[in-house]
């Protein structure tokens, strides 16, 4: 049986937290300064929204999830190239990762705005339109 330990380090638990918060932070600013369309979507919404809720209750998520139009993912691709992020497609997802952490679970999952996820999803993911901006 393993036994913990009765004061657990939890500074990488920490710094996994803070990456993908920097992340966010660095791939909405570079598309705020290009004037792309886009919306948080996934773990980052549903934390920004439950904290308005009772902040207690916020769980972390390990990657970053946008909804954006596909017309505008090429400009993306080069306002994101910028900033040091790379382009990839993982299962017909594209996902933009960290030229220092190249793995798909932790980088940016662009979720297609009017396009279906799957072929056999019910509906297309909204438009980007139907979105709004959170004060924070």
């Amino acid at each position: 049986m393993r036994r913990l330990h009765p004061h657990p380090n939890i500074e990488w638990q920490m710094e996994a937290m803070n990456r993908v918060d920097r992340l966010l932070m660095k791939v909405t600013a570079a598309l705020d300064a290009a004037d792309i369309p886009y919306a948080v979507i996934g773990g980052n919404a549903v934390a920004a929204w439950v904290a308005t809720r009772e902040v207690g209750a916020v769980r972390a998520t390990k990657d970053v999830d946008l909804l954006l139009r596909r017309d505008d993912l090429d400009r993306m691709e080069v306002s994101l190239s910028e900033i040091g992020l790379l382009r990839d497609e993982v299962m017909g997802i594209p996902v933009f990762m960290e030229s220092d952490n190249l793995l798909p679970s932790q980088g940016v999952h662009i979720v297609l705005a009017n396009e279906k996820v799957r072929a056999n999803s019910p509906r297309p993911a909204p438009d980007v339109t139907r979105s709004f901006r959170s004060a924070s």
